[in-house]
């Protein structure tokens, strides 16, 4: 469970895109889906494929207000793996990001 887990955050963040989208929630909470996607430069559908990959590795969250989407980063339950897999950003090697989960993973 632990290394399916790694696996999973770290194929996330290994994406240069998505690594970019995780910094913007993390900066920004309560950030919209098109905010990101004009802050980035992408179309919206683009972000929106990204979001569901980091969702889906625990790393933000969805939540809907009337016809917005909002984004934050998952702070309360992957701060530690959050800031492991930040740190990689100059890399943006899935080896690097892996690693640095591993060390910020808490042991026993």
């Amino acid at each position: 469970m632990l290394f399916e887990l790694v696996l999973r955050v770290g194929s996330a963040v290994c994406d240069p895109t998505r690594l970019d989208v995780l910094m913007v929630a993390r900066e920004n909470a309560d950030i919209t889906v098109g905010e990101i996607a004009e802050m980035l430069g992408y179309n919206v559908s683009t972000i929106s494929r990204h979001l569901t990959v980091l969702q889906a590795a625990g790393l933000i969250e969805r939540r809907r207000t009337g016809r917005r989407t909002l984004v934050r980063a998952r702070a309360d339950r992957f701060a530690r793996i959050t800031d492991a897999a930040l740190a990689c950003a100059p890399t943006r090697t899935r080896a690097a990001a892996v690693t640095a989960i591993m060390a910020a993973l808490p042991r026993g």
